[in-house]
């Protein structure tokens, strides 16, 4: 795969394309183009920004999603692309997807390994921080059961934002998370690098022929991308890592403030298991969906899905 990247749009623009490229020209005249296929995500970050039907189907046959922005800059909509090759294991993987959900203890073993694995990053996010924690989320990790029946996420939780929010950087910002209409830039740029990743994940299982709604952790019949929050979990660590070291915090969260939580967010990575192999961001979130189709697709075999352990500033 391409080293595929997240594009921000944020001025008046008309987008099209142009001998196979994808044409970005804004009313002065000035213009650039990209190629498709060297693009994960698109963010369109203005309402005078237009764009062509050609332009969105040679977006979406690249596997490309489109994020549409609020008012407020946040997120709002997200066009993701429907391949012909995911249409046509659509109808299997929805049936191993109803299979997995008639099988409580495969469903929670499962659960069990994103959120062990959420706790421990979460544990890595606070050492690499130089921050206090570190070793009780190691210990709440061991404890994570099937299901998470005895809530140990919840714990992990309340005790990684208390030490979080210790961090020099971010203290004088408050003290409490907040995941809607953030009062703060902290959070805020928080949850901008979790609708990020959660429309990358999602652009994947989709990708994948999987049915987003349908959730291992999360049930929530009102929420169309149910499994994409369950595997935004393990990479949650990313936007924590990425928010905490930014060194505009105290400047509006927009332009350049948005372009430098993007180039954060954009490590390289490597896995739980044997895989020894270095990933860019967009390449790991497609080794973590293959893993969890391969679950899917051996039900006799053990749970092992590839999550992330370690990442790095990219190269």
């Amino acid at each position: 795969m391409a080293d595929q990247r997240v594009l921000m749009i944020e001025s008046p623009c008309h987008i099209s394309v142009d001998t196979g490229r994808i044409l970005f020209k804004k009313p002065d005249g000035a213009q650039r183009t990209e190629l498709a296929s060297d693009l994960a995500v698109v963010c369109l970050h203005h309402e005078q920004i237009t764009v062509s039907h050609h332009a969105l189907r040679a977006l979406s046959q690249s596997d490309c999603a489109v994020i549409i922005t609020d008012a407020q800059h946040m997120p709002s909509g997200i066009l993701h692309p429907l391949s012909q090759q995911a249409s046509s294991v659509a109808n299997t993987r929805l049936s191993q997807q109803i299979a997995l959900l008639q099988t409580p203890e495969r469903q929670g073993l499962i659960w069990q390994q994103l959120i062990t694995s959420k706790i421990n990053n979460g544990g890595t996010v606070l050492r690499q921080l130089g921050l206090n924690g570190a070793i009780r989320m190691e210990r709440l990790a061991q404890q994570v059961r099937p299901d998470d029946a005895t809530h140990i996420e919840g714990q992990a939780a309340k005790h990684f934002w208390q030490c979080w929010f210790a961090h020099p950087n971010l203290n004088a910002h408050g003290q409490k998370r907040h995941k809607q209409d953030a009062p703060d830039p902290v959070n805020a740029r928080l949850n901008y690098a979790y609708a990020i990743l959660r429309a990358m994940i999602s652009r994947e299982l989709i990708s994948a022929g999987l049915n987003p709604s349908l959730g291992v952790g999360h049930h929530n019949q009102g929420n169309p991308f149910n499994l994409a929050d369950d595997f935004i979990e393990p990479y949650r660590c990313i936007a924590e890592w990425a928010v905490a070291q930014l060194a505009d915090i105290d400047q509006p969260f927009i332009g350049a403030a948005k372009q430098n939580l993007l180039k954060a967010l954009w490590c390289d990575m490597r896995f739980t298991n044997d895989d020894t192999n270095q990933y860019r961001l967009a390449q790991a979130i497609t080794q973590t969906v293959q893993s969890y189709c391969r679950t899917l697709e051996t039900p006799q075999r053990a749970v092992k899905l590839k999550l992330p352990k370690n990442w790095f500033t990219a190269s």
